[in-house]
């Protein structure tokens, strides 16, 4: 498998990430919930959102999703060691592993880009973008296919209100601005100390 396969764009893999979020949700909204970290409230409106809508939400420059495990993750990129079993309990649907490969190295080619950038579009340390450019290709695919993290929602509150106006048809420019607001505020200021 050929990095250059893979989509290099965070907003393809957000759409990506909600899609399959509203898939898991029309399925089971008990185990979406506990997946994704999402609320009951956000789950049922992104159910509702059509195709456009969902490309809206998804137009931020940061990525809207963030593994659950990062700190295992971060162990295993420093020291190359087992993958936590933790990590890999859970099996993956296709549509899951697709997104799962889209994300880690999207993820990679940013940080080779601007690890520092990448940190904040992904809302994980810097170290982690150190490492995941560190690591060799065959590496990075050693990790991807030995691992299933669960990826948890940005700021679930705040994205929310953005469905909400999006549903409601609310002016483009006022969801815009809160869509990057609650994108990028508080994930940052919190990930920043680590």
């Amino acid at each position: 498998m050929t990095v250059a396969r893979w989509i290099r764009d965070v907003h393809s893999l957000n759409r990506r990430g909600w899609e399959l979020m509203r898939d898991a949700a029309r399925a089971d909204m008990k185990a979406a919930a506990i997946q994704y970290g999402a609320s009951k409230i956000l789950l049922q409106r992104i159910m509702r959102l059509r195709e456009q809508s969902i490309e809206t939400l998804s137009k931020v420059p940061v990525c809207q999703f963030r593994p659950v495990e990062r700190d295992e993750i971060l162990r295993y990129l420093e020291t190359k060691r087992t993958i936590p079993r933790t990590i890999g309990a859970r099996g993956l649907a296709s549509e899951e592993r697709e997104f799962h490969l889209h994300y880690w190295h999207t993820m990679r080619a940013q940080a080779e880009l601007d690890p520092i950038e990448a940190a904040m579009q992904f809302a994980v340390p810097v170290r982690m973008m150190d490492a995941l450019v560190d690591a060799s290709i065959d590496e990075l695919e050693t990790m991807i296919l030995g691992l299933a993290p669960d990826y948890h929602v940005v700021d679930v509150q705040s994205l929310e209100a953005v469905a909400m106006l999006i549903e409601a048809e609310a002016n483009k420019d006022e969801v815009e601005h809160l869509l990057l607001c609650s994108t990028t505020a508080t994930p940052l200021l919190r990930d920043r100390q680590s």
